[in-house]
């Protein structure tokens, strides 16, 4: 959409783009909060309530959940609030790169050092014993919205051309992550066995 925008008009507005992310969800995530609480509400206690529509109206339901709040009705929003978190940061970054020619280039691998950052924290928050950060946070999830915005970016810059190192690089550290990532899934799996087992 950013993209688009600054093809279409010349320019990118950040608070455009943001408002209209919530003109467009909200509404929706009123009613269906509305309807959950007054559904299921009946008769339970009213901090459930309240933390279930805390968190889609903030977009915060990810974070309540790491945190233990009772969000059990409107858990669904969690990866909804990793999308509008993800966004924060990523429209002024991608802005960045798209008015400063210089920097296009980089994008790339930018982009593919984050998704190797995002692969990594699944093993590693898994060994610490902390899956619900490995499933549940921003960091490790910002994967696949990376790459869905890698490829609008080369969609629309395609013809930029990059350095053959840069480009090796970042493939290299894409291969890396997902090689770590098996391995280290693959060595938890022969654990778990050998406990069952022993």
């Amino acid at each position: 959409m950013l993209l688009s925008e600054r093809a279409r008009y010349g320019r990118i507005s950040l608070p455009s783009f943001y408002l209209g992310r919530a003109a467009r969800l909200l509404p929706a995530l009123a009613v269906a909060g509305a309807v959950t609480v007054a559904v299921l509400g009946v008769g339970k206690p009213l901090t459930i309530a309240v933390w279930s529509v805390v968190g889609p109206a903030t977009f915060t339901t990810n974070w309540l959940v790491l945190h233990g709040k009772p969000v059990w009705w409107t858990g669904w929003a969690w990866s909804l609030s990793i999308e509008e978190q993800f966004y924060l940061a990523w429209a002024p970054l991608l802005t960045l790169f798209v008015w400063r020619r210089r920097l296009r280039p980089l994008l790339p691998v930018v982009i593919a050092v984050g998704i190797a950052a995002a692969l990594a924290c699944h093993p590693w928050w898994a060994m610490q014993n902390q899956r619900d950060l490995a499933y549940f946070s921003t960091r490790s999830r910002a994967d696949a919205l990376l790459i869905g915005s890698g490829v609008a970016y080369w969609a629309q810059f395609g013809t930029v051309r990059c350095p053959r190192w840069l480009v090796s690089l970042g493939v290299l550290g894409l291969v890396a992550a997902w090689l770590w990532c098996d391995g280290t899934a693959a060595g938890r799996r022969r654990c778990a066995r050998r406990q069952v087992e022993g």
